[in-house]
Protein backbone atom coordinates (compact mmCIF):
# COMPACT_ATOMS: atom_id res chain seq x y z
CA UNK A 1 0.00 0.00 0.00
CA UNK A 2 1.43 3.52 -1.36
CA UNK A 3 0.94 5.14 2.67
CA UNK A 4 2.12 2.63 4.18
CA UNK A 5 5.86 2.42 2.08
CA UNK A 6 5.63 6.31 2.24
CA UNK A 7 5.26 6.63 5.57
CA UNK A 8 8.13 4.50 6.41
CA UNK A 9 10.11 6.58 3.62
CA UNK A 10 9.69 9.53 5.17
CA UNK A 11 10.89 8.24 8.45
CA UNK A 12 14.14 6.87 6.83
CA UNK A 13 14.62 9.90 5.42
CA UNK A 14 14.08 11.46 8.68
CA UNK A 15 11.21 14.01 7.00
CA UNK A 16 9.12 13.80 10.76
CA UNK A 17 6.36 16.24 9.35
CA UNK A 18 5.86 14.16 6.23
CA UNK A 19 5.59 10.99 8.17
CA UNK A 20 2.82 12.54 10.60
CA UNK A 21 0.97 14.13 7.95
CA UNK A 22 0.13 10.70 6.78
CA UNK A 23 -1.15 9.70 10.28
CA UNK A 24 -4.51 10.41 11.76
CA UNK A 25 -4.57 13.61 14.32
CA UNK A 26 -5.97 10.54 16.78
CA UNK A 27 -3.59 8.00 16.44
CA UNK A 28 -2.31 5.28 18.95
CA UNK A 29 1.02 3.42 18.66
CA UNK A 30 2.21 0.94 20.58
CA UNK A 31 5.49 0.08 20.46
CA UNK A 32 7.70 -2.50 22.94
CA UNK A 33 10.09 0.33 23.60
CA UNK A 34 8.19 3.14 25.03
CA UNK A 35 4.86 3.93 26.47
CA UNK A 36 1.70 3.93 24.92
CA UNK A 37 1.43 7.11 22.28
CA UNK A 38 -1.78 9.14 21.28
CA UNK A 39 -1.96 11.67 19.43
CA UNK A 40 0.37 13.08 16.88
CA UNK A 41 2.28 15.74 19.42
CA UNK A 42 3.12 12.44 21.64
CA UNK A 43 4.27 10.22 18.03
CA UNK A 44 6.62 13.43 16.75
CA UNK A 45 8.17 13.50 20.41
CA UNK A 46 9.27 10.08 20.18
CA UNK A 47 10.10 9.85 16.48
CA UNK A 48 12.68 12.64 16.92
CA UNK A 49 14.19 11.05 20.14
CA UNK A 50 14.37 7.84 18.35
CA UNK A 51 15.63 9.32 15.45
CA UNK A 52 18.52 11.59 17.28
CA UNK A 53 19.42 7.72 18.73
CA UNK A 54 20.87 6.89 15.29
CA UNK A 55 22.97 8.33 12.61
CA UNK A 56 21.96 6.05 9.91
CA UNK A 57 18.49 4.18 9.16
CA UNK A 58 18.04 2.11 5.64
CA UNK A 59 15.54 -0.94 4.48
CA UNK A 60 17.58 -3.98 3.86
CA UNK A 61 13.72 -5.64 3.26
CA UNK A 62 10.83 -4.64 3.69
CA UNK A 63 7.53 -6.64 2.63
CA UNK A 64 3.74 -5.14 3.16
CA UNK A 65 0.68 -6.82 3.07
CA UNK A 66 -2.70 -6.14 2.84
CA UNK A 67 -5.08 -6.53 5.78
CA UNK A 68 -8.88 -5.29 5.10
CA UNK A 69 -8.58 -1.44 5.87
CA UNK A 70 -4.97 -1.74 6.43
CA UNK A 71 -1.88 -3.11 6.47
CA UNK A 72 1.21 -5.33 7.92
CA UNK A 73 4.81 -4.64 7.03
CA UNK A 74 7.84 -7.41 7.94
CA UNK A 75 11.17 -5.22 7.61
CA UNK A 76 14.93 -5.41 8.10
CA UNK A 77 16.55 -2.44 9.06
CA UNK A 78 20.14 -1.53 9.11
CA UNK A 79 20.92 0.75 11.86
CA UNK A 80 24.16 2.97 12.98
CA UNK A 81 23.80 4.20 16.70
CA UNK A 82 24.49 7.81 17.54
CA UNK A 83 27.72 6.34 19.07
CA UNK A 84 29.07 4.28 15.91
CA UNK A 85 27.34 0.61 16.59
CA UNK A 86 26.50 -1.36 13.72
CA UNK A 87 23.79 -3.56 13.33
CA UNK A 88 20.21 -5.23 12.14
CA UNK A 89 16.44 -5.01 13.46
CA UNK A 90 13.93 -7.11 12.44
CA UNK A 91 10.17 -6.71 13.04
CA UNK A 92 6.35 -6.45 12.17
CA UNK A 93 4.14 -3.34 11.69
CA UNK A 94 0.99 -3.60 11.75
CA UNK A 95 -0.94 -0.73 10.33
CA UNK A 96 -4.68 0.25 10.76
CA UNK A 97 -6.02 2.86 8.57
CA UNK A 98 -9.36 5.33 8.93
CA UNK A 99 -11.80 6.25 6.54
CA UNK A 100 -9.91 9.23 5.20
CA UNK A 101 -7.03 6.49 4.44
CA UNK A 102 -4.89 7.86 7.60
CA UNK A 103 -2.90 5.59 9.67
CA UNK A 104 -4.75 5.35 12.80
CA UNK A 105 -3.14 2.80 14.70
CA UNK A 106 0.32 1.29 14.54
CA UNK A 107 1.33 -1.73 16.41
CA UNK A 108 4.91 -2.96 16.06
CA UNK A 109 6.33 -6.32 17.16
CA UNK A 110 10.50 -6.92 17.62
CA UNK A 111 12.22 -9.91 16.87
CA UNK A 112 14.06 -11.15 19.76
CA UNK A 113 17.71 -9.63 19.39
CA UNK A 114 19.79 -12.51 20.08
CA UNK A 115 22.98 -12.29 17.97
CA UNK A 116 21.91 -8.62 16.97
CA UNK A 117 21.35 -7.35 20.31
CA UNK A 118 23.59 -4.35 20.23
CA UNK A 119 22.09 -3.03 16.96
CA UNK A 120 18.52 -3.60 18.15
CA UNK A 121 19.41 -1.67 21.71
CA UNK A 122 18.62 1.63 20.92
CA UNK A 123 15.29 0.42 19.63
CA UNK A 124 14.35 -1.63 22.44
CA UNK A 125 16.06 1.42 24.79
CA UNK A 126 19.55 1.70 24.32
CA UNK A 127 19.09 4.40 27.55
CA UNK A 128 19.24 2.25 30.44
CA UNK A 129 17.62 4.02 33.42
CA UNK A 130 18.24 2.27 37.14
CA UNK A 131 15.05 3.43 39.03
CA UNK A 132 13.15 2.10 42.36
CA UNK A 133 9.70 2.68 43.16
CA UNK A 134 8.64 5.55 45.62
CA UNK A 135 11.38 7.40 44.93
CA UNK A 136 10.25 11.52 43.56
CA UNK A 137 14.05 11.86 42.04
CA UNK A 138 13.46 9.24 39.91
CA UNK A 139 10.25 10.05 38.82
CA UNK A 140 10.80 13.17 37.66
CA UNK A 141 13.49 11.60 34.84
CA UNK A 142 10.71 9.12 34.29
CA UNK A 143 7.89 12.00 33.57
CA UNK A 144 10.92 13.73 31.50
CA UNK A 145 11.23 10.73 29.34
CA UNK A 146 7.59 10.34 28.93
CA UNK A 147 7.12 14.16 27.65
CA UNK A 148 9.64 13.61 24.91
CA UNK A 149 9.09 10.18 23.95
CA UNK A 150 12.67 9.38 24.44
CA UNK A 151 12.80 4.64 24.36
CA UNK A 152 14.73 3.37 27.13
CA UNK A 153 15.34 0.11 28.74
CA UNK A 154 13.90 -0.02 32.70
CA UNK A 155 16.01 -1.32 35.16
CA UNK A 156 13.61 -1.26 38.39
CA UNK A 157 16.45 -1.73 41.32
CA UNK A 158 15.03 -3.66 44.73
CA UNK A 159 16.50 -1.24 47.40
CA UNK A 160 14.93 -4.08 50.03
CA UNK A 161 17.38 -6.35 48.40
CA UNK A 162 20.39 -3.39 48.55
CA UNK A 163 20.84 -3.84 44.70
CA UNK A 164 22.16 -0.62 44.78
CA UNK A 165 25.39 -1.52 46.44
CA UNK A 166 25.78 -3.90 43.97
CA UNK A 167 29.70 -3.62 42.54
CA UNK A 168 27.88 -3.72 38.77
CA UNK A 169 25.70 -1.07 39.54
CA UNK A 170 28.30 0.75 41.61
CA UNK A 171 29.98 1.45 38.36
CA UNK A 172 26.96 3.24 37.03
CA UNK A 173 25.51 5.56 39.83
CA UNK A 174 29.00 5.44 42.44
CA UNK A 175 27.17 6.84 45.61
CA UNK A 176 24.80 3.91 45.44
CA UNK A 177 21.47 6.39 44.26
CA UNK A 178 18.84 6.51 42.46
CA UNK A 179 18.23 7.40 39.28
CA UNK A 180 20.94 6.68 37.13
CA UNK A 181 21.63 6.28 33.32
CA UNK A 182 23.84 4.69 31.30
CA UNK A 183 23.61 5.97 27.56
CA UNK A 184 25.98 3.54 25.31
CA UNK A 185 29.22 4.17 27.04
CA UNK A 186 28.29 7.50 29.02
CA UNK A 187 26.87 7.47 32.86
CA UNK A 188 25.22 10.19 35.02
CA UNK A 189 23.88 10.13 38.40
CA UNK A 190 21.92 12.82 40.05
CA UNK A 191 18.18 12.98 38.47
CA UNK A 192 18.30 17.13 37.68
CA UNK A 193 22.09 16.51 35.89
CA UNK A 194 20.34 13.66 34.24
CA UNK A 195 17.30 16.01 33.13
CA UNK A 196 19.79 18.40 31.79
CA UNK A 197 21.76 16.24 29.75
CA UNK A 198 18.65 14.16 28.20
CA UNK A 199 16.94 18.01 27.16
CA UNK A 200 20.30 19.08 25.56
CA UNK A 201 20.30 15.52 24.04
CA UNK A 202 16.50 15.05 23.11
CA UNK A 203 16.12 19.42 22.98
CA UNK A 204 12.10 18.39 21.95
CA UNK A 205 10.52 20.08 23.72
CA UNK A 206 12.51 22.22 25.91
CA UNK A 207 12.36 21.89 29.29
CA UNK A 208 15.10 23.83 30.32
CA UNK A 209 14.42 27.15 28.68
CA UNK A 210 14.39 28.88 25.38
CA UNK A 211 15.20 32.26 26.55
CA UNK A 212 17.52 33.34 28.93
CA UNK A 213 14.72 34.60 31.18
CA UNK A 214 13.07 30.83 30.60
CA UNK A 215 15.71 29.23 31.98
CA UNK A 216 16.57 31.59 35.29
CA UNK A 217 12.46 31.03 36.12
CA UNK A 218 13.01 27.21 35.81
CA UNK A 219 16.34 27.15 37.51
CA UNK A 220 14.81 29.22 40.37
CA UNK A 221 11.47 27.33 40.61
CA UNK A 222 13.49 23.96 40.92
CA UNK A 223 15.66 26.04 43.80
CA UNK A 224 13.57 26.44 46.08
CA UNK A 225 11.93 23.21 45.49
CA UNK A 226 15.68 21.53 46.28
CA UNK A 227 16.26 24.27 48.98
CA UNK A 228 12.68 24.31 51.23
CA UNK A 229 9.91 22.39 50.39
CA UNK A 230 11.95 18.85 49.45
CA UNK A 231 13.90 18.67 52.72
CA UNK A 232 11.01 19.38 54.37
CA UNK A 233 9.20 16.53 52.90
CA UNK A 234 12.13 14.57 53.22
CA UNK A 235 11.80 14.49 57.00
CA UNK A 236 8.20 14.20 57.18
CA UNK A 237 8.68 10.90 55.21
CA UNK A 238 11.35 9.39 57.12
CA UNK A 239 8.94 9.66 60.34
CA UNK A 240 6.07 8.36 58.09
CA UNK A 241 7.73 5.65 56.57
CA UNK A 242 10.05 4.50 58.60
CA UNK A 243 7.92 1.71 59.85
CA UNK A 244 8.67 2.10 63.59
CA UNK A 245 6.24 3.67 65.79
CA UNK A 246 8.25 5.76 68.17
CA UNK A 247 10.00 7.11 65.17
CA UNK A 248 8.03 10.39 65.62
CA UNK A 249 8.31 10.72 69.34
CA UNK A 250 12.00 11.54 69.34
CA UNK A 251 11.87 14.49 66.72
CA UNK A 252 8.59 15.13 66.83
CA UNK A 253 9.26 18.86 67.25
CA UNK A 254 11.47 19.14 63.95
CA UNK A 255 8.64 17.05 61.99
CA UNK A 256 6.37 19.26 63.25
CA UNK A 257 8.29 22.73 62.00
CA UNK A 258 8.58 20.70 58.83
CA UNK A 259 5.01 20.22 58.07
CA UNK A 260 4.66 24.24 58.72
CA UNK A 261 7.56 24.59 56.13
CA UNK A 262 5.69 22.36 54.03
CA UNK A 263 2.56 24.11 53.47
CA UNK A 264 4.09 27.35 53.40
CA UNK A 265 5.95 26.26 50.23
CA UNK A 266 2.47 24.60 49.06
CA UNK A 267 1.06 27.81 49.34
CA UNK A 268 3.79 29.95 47.61
CA UNK A 269 3.14 27.35 44.86
CA UNK A 270 -0.46 27.53 45.15
CA UNK A 271 -0.42 31.60 44.51
CA UNK A 272 2.38 31.24 41.64
CA UNK A 273 -0.29 28.72 39.67
CA UNK A 274 -3.24 31.53 40.01
CA UNK A 275 -1.36 33.57 37.91
CA UNK A 276 0.07 31.00 35.63
CA UNK A 277 -1.10 27.73 34.07
CA UNK A 278 2.37 26.13 35.45
CA UNK A 279 4.94 26.61 37.85
CA UNK A 280 7.78 28.45 35.44
CA UNK A 281 5.36 30.24 32.84
CA UNK A 282 2.58 29.55 30.47
CA UNK A 283 3.82 25.73 29.49
CA UNK A 284 5.43 22.88 30.92
CA UNK A 285 9.13 22.52 31.83
CA UNK A 286 11.31 20.52 33.89
CA UNK A 287 10.07 22.63 36.96
CA UNK A 288 6.83 21.18 37.15
CA UNK A 289 8.31 17.82 36.23
CA UNK A 290 10.39 18.28 39.52
CA UNK A 291 8.08 19.44 42.26
CA UNK A 292 5.23 17.40 40.76
CA UNK A 293 6.51 13.98 42.25
CA UNK A 294 6.97 15.69 45.67
CA UNK A 295 3.24 16.90 45.98
CA UNK A 296 2.38 12.61 45.28
CA UNK A 297 4.72 12.09 47.96
CA UNK A 298 3.00 14.95 50.67
CA UNK A 299 -0.21 13.21 49.50
CA UNK A 300 0.79 9.28 49.56
CA UNK A 301 2.43 10.20 52.98
CA UNK A 302 -0.70 11.88 54.38
CA UNK A 303 -2.77 9.09 53.55
CA UNK A 304 -0.54 7.09 56.62
CA UNK A 305 -1.71 6.22 59.81
CA UNK A 306 1.72 7.20 61.55
CA UNK A 307 0.88 10.71 59.65
CA UNK A 308 -2.48 11.41 61.64
CA UNK A 309 -0.74 12.92 65.12
CA UNK A 310 1.05 15.57 62.75
CA UNK A 311 -2.48 17.08 61.24
CA UNK A 312 -0.91 16.99 58.10
CA UNK A 313 -3.65 18.13 55.76
CA UNK A 314 -2.99 17.62 53.02
CA UNK A 315 -5.52 15.65 51.81
CA UNK A 316 -7.98 16.26 49.77
CA UNK A 317 -5.96 18.10 47.80
CA UNK A 318 -8.48 20.28 46.19
CA UNK A 319 -9.70 21.18 48.93
CA UNK A 320 -6.95 23.29 50.33
CA UNK A 321 -5.14 23.81 47.14
CA UNK A 322 -7.36 23.88 44.43
CA UNK A 323 -4.53 25.76 41.56
CA UNK A 324 -2.29 22.81 42.56
CA UNK A 325 -4.60 20.22 42.27
CA UNK A 326 -5.87 21.69 38.69
CA UNK A 327 -2.11 21.82 37.77
CA UNK A 328 -1.14 18.01 39.19
CA UNK A 329 -4.25 16.87 36.68
CA UNK A 330 -2.62 18.54 33.62
CA UNK A 331 0.35 16.73 34.39
CA UNK A 332 -1.61 13.48 35.10
CA UNK A 333 -3.15 14.10 31.52
CA UNK A 334 0.45 13.88 29.70
CA UNK A 335 0.76 11.08 26.85
CA UNK A 336 2.61 8.13 28.63
CA UNK A 337 1.90 8.77 32.61
CA UNK A 338 0.31 6.14 33.51
CA UNK A 339 3.22 4.13 32.52
CA UNK A 340 5.53 6.31 34.54
CA UNK A 341 3.70 6.02 38.10
CA UNK A 342 5.59 4.17 40.57
CA UNK A 343 4.05 0.76 41.18
CA UNK A 344 4.98 0.84 45.29
CA UNK A 345 2.62 4.36 45.15
CA UNK A 346 -0.41 2.87 43.28
CA UNK A 347 -0.99 0.42 46.37
CA UNK A 348 -0.69 3.34 48.83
Amino acid sequence: MKIIHASQDALVARDVDAYLAMLSDDVVVSDPSTPRLVGRDAVRRHVEGLLASFSEIEFLDRKVFSLGLGAAMRFTLRTRTADGRDGTLDGVDVFELNEQRKIAKITSYLDAPGASAAASAPQAGALEVYWASGSPPAWRVLLLLAVKGVPYTSKLLQLSREEHTAPAYLEVSPRGKVPAIRDGAFCLHESLAIMAYLDRKHPSPPLFGESAEEAGAIARVIAEHENYLYPALGQIARAVFSGDPTALAGEEPAVRAAVATLHEELARIEASLALRDYLAGPRLSAADLTVYPSIQLAVRAATRPAAAPLDLAVTPLAARYPKLAAWGARIEALPGYDATYPPHWRAA
